[in-house]
C-alpha cells in the first residue's frame, strides 16, 4: 500500500510540475509574440534631439566635469601640503 501511495504522489507531483511548466512556457511565448506584433504594427518613431538640447547636455556635462576636476586638484594639493 505504501508503494502505491508513493507512486500516486510522484505521479501527482510530475503532473502538477508539468502543468506549471507548460503554462509558464505558453505565457512566455505569448508575451514574446504579442510584443513582436505590437512592435510591427505600432512602431515607435525615434525623436531626434534638437541642436539646442545637444548643446545644453554638453554644457551641463562640461560644467560638472570642470567642478569634479577642480575638487580633485584641491584635494590633491591639500593632501600634498600635509
Amino acid at each position: 500500500m505504501t508503494g502505491s501511495l508513493l507512486d500516486q504522489g510522484l505521479m501527482l507531483l510530475a503532473y502538477g510540475m508539468g502543468t506549471v511548466f507548460l503554462f509558464l512556457g505558453v505565457l512566455v511565448l505569448s508575451t514574446y509574440t504579442m510584443s513582436k506584433a505590437i512592435a510591427k504594427f505600432f512602431p515607435e518613431a525615434e525623436i531626434e534631439p534638437t541642436i539646442s538640447q545637444r548643446i545644453v547636455k554638453t554644457q551641463n556635462s562640461d560644467v560638472r566635469l570642470i567642478s569634479v576636476i577642480s575638487a580633485a586638484i584641491h584635494l590633491h594639493r591639500k593632501n600634498k601640503k600635509k
